[in-house]
């Protein structure tokens, strides 16, 4: 980096990966603290004008008027090295589950950019661990998790393209509150979300699958109990909680309710029941029934 200087900051630019993770909305705290205090923290910008840090100080600046504002001028500018100093120097932001997630998968593709880089010129690479997994760790979370999170992000954005912001806001909703049960509403195949209505279930059987909603409301019930448990916690009376304990048991009976659902007619015997070991004589398979059944049998 290079010493202090002072720019106009409407004659920088924004860098356009910025955009694409964190969007452009203004920050109107950030505004009127810039015109009453202006900016004390420098922008981190390229030589030639692109802000790498500082894009929501540069909006301030240029909503308050102010004809100059303090920038740190990097004397890198390789085009990965940017890419990847315009997420890590980007900590200030309280960031939602959808930034996060847009930063690992960009994180992830600049890693291994470098890395193909590094391996092009016959260099080594130094340390351990997949691209992934580094950029994962950036971020604060599991490969597994950070991966769901991603394909809820593009399955919102697809939502979003076609029109269908209703459908989109539900599901960013629920990714806010939880990634596996976003992840898992856009995993199900169609059969499984089918409604007890629309499945063709025999007339024996449309009382057992009748309290299909049942099972969801209890489900929600839970997952509203683990929310009321995680803030009980934060009370001083409530500090004696075994609260992981807690939440483990919770989530445990949240899955075996779930498990235990009634899904379909058992394949085996077609519903007919008597000695099958399927089904045990239940005349339909359970959800995690289902799931261990072979491809053929479904």
């Amino acid at each position: 980096m290079r010493l202090l200087e002072t720019r106009n900051p409407s004659e920088l630019t924004e860098h356009p990966l910025n955009l694409r993770i964190y969007g452009n909305a203004e920050d109107d705290e950030m505004t009127a603290s810039v015109r009453e205090n202006g900016v004390y923290t420098p922008l981190v910008v390229t030589s030639d004008g692109v802000v790498v840090s500082g894009h929501r100080r540069r909006r301030a600046a240029i909503s308050a008027g102010l004809a100059e504002v303090p920038v740190t001028v990097l004397a890198e500018t390789s085009g990965v090295e940017i890419e990847k100093l315009v997420i890590l120097l980007n900590t200030q932001r309280e960031k939602t589950v959808i930034e996060k997630a847009r930063e690992f998968k960009e994180l992830a593709a600049i890693h291994k950019k470098i890395a193909a880089e590094i391996q092009k010129a016959g260099g080594t690479i130094k340390g351990k661990g997949r691209a992934e997994d580094i950029a994962a760790k950036a971020v604060g979370t599991s490969r597994r998790t950070a991966n769901k999170a991603a394909e809820v992000v593009e399955h919102i954005e697809t939502l979003r393209a076609a029109g269908k912001e209703d459908e989109a806001d539900a599901l960013t909703e629920k990714l806010n509150v939880s990634v596996a049960a976003a992840h898992s509403e856009i995993a199900d195949p169609p059969a499984s979300k089918a409604t007890p209505e629309q499945r063709v279930i025999p007339e024996h059987l449309k009382e057992i699958f009748a309290n299909h909603k049942e099972f969801g409301s209890a489900c929600s019930l839970i997952s509203r109990a683990k929310k009321v448990v995680e803030k009980l916690v934060g009370l001083p009376s409530g500090q004696s909680i075994p609260v992981n304990q807690v939440i483990a048991d919770l989530k445990n009976a949240s899955r075996s309710i779930k498990h235990s659902e009634p899904h379909a007619t058992c394949p085996t015997c077609n519903g007919s029941g008597g000695n099958c070991l399927t089904c045990n004589g239940r005349l339909y398979v359970t959800k995690d029934v289902y799931s261990q059944l072979r491809e053929q049998e479904r």
